[in-house]
């Protein structure tokens, strides 16, 4: 299994890009921590064997990439801990303008903190394509 975890400012850039190409093999994406990440760029032909994507407390990330549709394998899309902007754009159920982006994918889960514990953290489904 071929993973790329990039967590606690290991990219420390505003805009991380993917270009065609691009990590062919790679199944598994975590970026984590990312604190100066803003926007993502995946080229069409970029991540082409990708089926986890994990984004974990990114706080300058309020956009959804738009390239997400090219992600045709991805099978996983997780979201924790990240800005509400973000998470409310792709949720159909609060008005999700940029749901279009990532309805293909089967499975989307968002996390979110709701108490100062550890364990304090809610988790749900954004209904896509496949799980409606």
């Amino acid at each position: 299994m071929f993973r790329l975890n990039l967590w606690d400012d290991a990219f420390s850039g505003e805009s991380l890009h993917f270009q065609v190409g691009g990590f062919p093999k790679l199944k598994e994406l975590d970026l984590t921590r990312l604190n100066k990440l803003s926007s993502i760029t995946i080229e069409k032909g970029a991540l082409l064997g990708l089926d986890h994507f994990r984004l974990n407390n990114n706080p300058q990330l309020k956009v959804v990439p738009q390239d997400f549709k090219h992600l045709e394998n991805l099978q996983f899309l997780g979201f924790a801990d990240m800005p509400l902007q973000l998470v409310d754009s792709i949720d159909p159920r609060k008005g999700g303008e940029c749901h279009w982006i990532i309805k293909h994918i089967p499975l989307v889960l968002i996390r979110r903190k709701v108490g100062s514990r550890f364990h304090d953290y809610e988790l749900y489904p954004i209904p896509t394509i496949s799980n409606v």
